[in-house]
């Protein structure tokens, strides 16, 4: 994701453990445009820290998940706890541009 963001020239907070990300979610004052996770983080999965960050930040944050399947109990899974999005593996550019662009598109018209 280090390598993307390069490319698309945008700010990057990060964590590679599910507490790691709860951690740099939880005390800041940031409002995050976007968060990507991968399903199968050590220690909390997406789906924990997902529902975690819904419960004690903002359902408004747009959430995508890196899967590595798309099995459609998979995909309901994610939208039942607010993950509005998935990123499937390999993961190109050009296929986060695509999910990032109908996310925040989404996003605007809710809006």
């Amino acid at each position: 994701m280090r390598s993307i963001n390069s490319e698309v020239r945008s700010s990057v907070a990060s964590g590679l453990r599910g507490f790691e990300c709860l951690t740099v979610i939880g005390p800041t004052g940031y409002s995050f445009q976007v968060i990507i996770l991968v399903l199968n983080m050590p220690d909390l999965d997406s789906f924990e820290v997902t529902t975690r960050i819904r419960k004690f930040r903002s359902r408004i944050w747009p959430m995508i998940v890196v899967l590595t399947s798309s099995t459609e109990d998979l995909w309901d899974r994610c939208m039942q706890i607010g993950i509005n999005g998935v990123i499937r593996k390999p993961v190109l550019l050009q296929g986060i541009a695509s999910e990032l662009r109908r996310i925040l598109m989404q996003e605007n018209e809710i809006l």
